[in-house]
């Protein structure tokens, strides 16, 4: 009930029902014109679920030190990336944060957990947000986490609302950048933090292989395009950092573990057709950031008054 007011409060009013009636039609079109969105199954709530009842946990009464092992797959890095991140965003309790393409909410139920925030996630596929949603309300976090199932270049909150816009690893796949940045300035109250991740374009041409990039998937910049974009749209850049020989170490890790003993236990609860396709997306993603042709960065802002 608390989040329902709440978001009722942060929500654009009023509301245009046949701009919305239209805004929905496109995230279906695009989500079925989309490979990842159709698949989408690296990481989801069935994925989480087995693995969790392989190794015999209680899935009716979970918490998320439970959780944190299985959730935070949809990045580089998994639950080090989410706090590297964290390490560089001035928390305070009550804080109110929105996750833009924040998935299952695994960050968002550390950020919660951790530092007591609240936070609203976003994401253009609804099974990802309902799964979310059912993945944390035996963690006892549901009055800290609300799941929206939004586009990011339509963000459904009023403007100057959040502390802190956050995305992990979600950028890439979005075409109109200008947009996406001038919604996340929006939203974001003045002297706001922005941080996020994303797949950037590296200095050798990536030849799409329908594994990892799709040729529909060939939406990224270079660091030198986010911080012109940055600029542009009225943030101060405080620190743009190049991750590519940190994620190709996070990516060789995870390709030696599920080669190794951990894979046995994913091939046993997923089904060998899942392991496949696994081992086929790791060994894809790790070939394009080894080769150069994708690059991984950090950025962290502010929302400056223009």
């Amino acid at each position: 009930m608390l989040f329902r007011l709440l978001y009722s409060f942060l929500n654009k009013q009023p509301r245009n029902p046949s701009k919305y009636q239209i805004q929905n039609a496109l995230m279906k079109k695009h989500i079925q014109a989309n490979r990842y969105y159709q698949e989408s199954f690296v990481s989801n709530e069935e994925v989480v679920l087995r693995q969790l009842r392989h190794e015999g946990i209680d899935i009716g009464r979970l918490s998320e030190d439970d959780l944190i092992r299985f959730d935070q797959f949809d990045h580089v890095g998994e639950i080090k990336n989410t706090r590297m991140l964290a390490d560089m965003v001035h928390f305070r309790e009550g804080m109110l944060v929105l996750d833009v393409g924040g998935g299952m909410g695994g960050a968002a139920r550390y950020l919660a957990h951790k530092y007591g925030c609240r936070v609203h996630v976003i994401d253009l596929i609804p099974d990802r947000c309902r799964g979310g949603l059912r993945l944390t309300r035996p963690t006892g976090l549901i009055h800290k986490v609300a799941f929206h199932a939004a586009d990011a270049l339509n963000i459904p909150f009023r403007d100057e609302v959040f502390h802190l816009v956050w995305s992990q690893d979600a950028f890439d796949g979005i075409e109109d950048k200008d947009l996406l940045l001038q919604e996340c300035r929006r939203v974001l109250k003045a002297n706001g933090e922005f941080i996020f991740t994303d797949h950037l374009k590296g200095p050798v041409e990536a030849v799409p292989d329908s594994i990892y990039l799709w040729p529909e998937d060939t939406n990224q910049l270079t660091f030198a395009d986010y911080r012109v974009l940055l600029k542009k749209h009225g943030f101060t850049l405080l620190k743009a950092i190049d991750l590519t020989d940190w994620a190709i170490n996070s990516m060789q890790r995870v390709d030696k573990a599920i080669k190794g003993a951990q894979g046995l236990q994913i091939h046993k609860a997923q089904g060998g057709q899942y392991f496949e396709k696994l081992i086929a997306f790791v060994t894809s993603f790790k070939g394009y950031l080894e080769s150069g042709a994708i690059q991984y960065g950090v950025f962290k802002a502010t929302r400056k008054q223009l």
